[in-house]
């Protein structure tokens, strides 16, 4: 009872949303989602207004067969005057990470931008798994030095915990839970950025928003380390303008926080699983109300 008491007041005292202060800084994309050089000045044409060179946050597949598509996924960002940011979101195993990190220094040797791993242990992906808090620790670590020797400009996020919002309950190897994981990883890794991802779709999570504050606060102080938010957003086009003005702009207002993401960029229909976070859906060239809010 006395945590609900608490999370009301939160609810109740959140900051102001200064609507003008909203901004996001690119969209994730997957790599086979948009096969022609020209859809990629979408991104560019709707975030321009808020970054020169939106962010576009592509995960990079373990799968080799897949590899030719997204090399070409990261030329048609390059060539659209967008920025990539590579996430690693599948460990598989520690040859791969090797073979994909030591690909791409010879692809793409001016890369800056990239993220190591996803929502442990939330998600679940295939190939050897990693154990603990722990490991992610000194995977992290590990992965973060071979690219600092490969990319000398290399900027590096932590993994993001999944929804910092939520209330999440993980085995003690896994930290306990989301926030413990977040200033671990802040804490105890050698990575350049914090990451977070954030829904903001109950008044639970909404008001958990003021307690995420006091953190990023005390992760700045402690380490200097800024924090990006590489995914946001709602699963209903209906709700994307409110979490623009509403979410983005109270992330922005936070010392720390330099980047926002949206999640997703586009899907082929919004009517399958997760497809009501995308801006874009394919089939029908439909695009979320949010696009023309972005640019009024």
């Amino acid at each position: 009872m006395s945590n609900t008491i608490s999370l009301l007041f939160d609810y109740f005292t959140l900051p102001k949303a200064h609507v003008g202060d909203a901004r996001i800084s690119g969209s994730t994309l997957f790599h086979d989602e948009y096969p022609k050089k020209n859809q990629y000045l979408l991104i560019k044409d709707l975030f321009t207004k808020f970054k020169s060179n939106p962010i576009v946050r592509v995960p990079f597949p373990p799968d080799i067969r897949k590899w030719s598509q997204f090399f070409q996924c990261i030329r048609y960002i390059q060539a659209a005057g967008c920025t990539p940011l590579v996430l690693f979101d599948c460990f598989y195993d520690d040859a791969s990470m090797k073979k994909r990190i030591t690909k791409l220094k010879s692809t793409f040797g001016q890369l800056i931008y990239f993220e190591l791993f996803n929502e442990l242990p939330w998600l679940h992906y295939t190939g050897q798994q990693m154990t603990s808090l722990d490991d992610l620790i000194a995977k992290t670590n590990q992965y973060t030095a071979l690219i600092r020797q490969l990319f000398p400009k290399a900027k590096i996020l932590s993994m993001a915990p999944a929804n910092i919002l939520m209330e999440m309950d993980y085995a003690d190897e896994w930290g306990g839970d989301n926030i413990t994981q977040l200033k671990r990883l802040a804490f105890e890794t050698t990575t350049d950025l914090v990451n977070i991802h954030m829904y903001a779709d109950s008044w639970r999570k909404k008001a958990r928003f003021k307690g995420l504050m006091r953190t990023l606060e005390e992760i700045k102080d402690r380490t200097g380390k800024d924090c990006w938010v590489t995914e946001i957003g709602a699963d209903a086009w209906r709700d994307h303008v409110e979490i623009f003005e509403q979410w983005c702009s109270r992330a922005m207002a936070v010392r720390s926080i330099k980047e926002i993401i949206w999640y997703r960029q586009a899907i082929l229909l919004k009517n399958i699983p997760d497809g009501g976070f995308a801006l874009h859906e394919i089939n029908t060239n439909n695009k979320s109300p949010l696009c023309h809010r972005v640019k009024e």
